[in-house]
């Protein structure tokens, strides 16, 4: 009997760094808080066009702005809006219907687990 109430310091040590592990472990994957807050992980942003040649004008775009949906890779941090950039890179575009696809820039922490729409069809007439 008296075995099973010695090294109890180390015992409980022992269940603390268990749930520190744990605890980490689960940040680092889709775990149960990101299902939760989902709501508090979507964003909605404009889209900027880039890289528009000077003899062309865009005439008319499939959308104006993205939904994109983010998994935090660590628990204590918070993002906004304008922590991400979503942009469409246009320098090889011709006159008529492109699909160019959207690219976001996001902090280094987060990963992108859903962007709507993933391309987005833009028409060009030139000047």
């Amino acid at each position: 009997m008296n075995n099973l109430y010695k090294n109890n310091r180390f015992k409980i040590l022992a269940v603390f760094i268990a749930l520190l592990l744990w605890f980490y472990v689960n940040n680092q994957t889709d775990n149960f808080w990101s299902i939760l807050n989902r709501g508090n992980n979507l964003y909605q942003m404009e889209i900027e066009m880039k890289n528009l040649s000077d003899e062309y004008k865009i005439k008319d775009s499939s959308e104006r702005n993205v939904d994109i949906l983010v998994d935090k890779r660590d628990f204590f941090s918070t993002y906004t809006r304008a922590d991400f950039k979503a942009y469409i890179i246009l320098d090889d575009v011709r006159p008529g219907e492109n699909i160019k696809k959207v690219i976001i820039d996001s902090p280094v922490n987060v990963k992108i687990l859903d962007i709507e729409p993933e391309y987005i069809k833009i028409t060009i007439d030139e000047k």
